[in-house]
């Protein structure tokens, strides 16, 4: 895994999942540490809330990103 600084990774977040097909463009995403799982980051705040059609799409980008990338601080 690529280690890469927090606000880096909420960038390219912020970017790739504007990147997917959604119902409407996020404007800001704040990752944290899980308590649990196989990544050390999660995405702990979206803005505007996801519709539901986004999120199944949404959350198989950020597994895709949980694999490339490992969040440091």
């Amino acid at each position: 895994m690529t280690p890469i600084a927090k606000d880096r990774l909420e960038e390219i977040c912020l970017l790739y999942l504007n990147h997917q097909p959604r119902v409407r463009d996020i404007a800001y995403v704040r990752l944290g540490r899980p308590d649990v799982g196989f990544a050390n980051w999660s995405v702990d705040q979206v803005e505007p809330t996801m519709d539901l059609e986004d999120l199944k799409v949404s959350f198989a980008a950020v597994r895709e990103l949980q694999a490339v990338f490992r969040m440091v601080v």
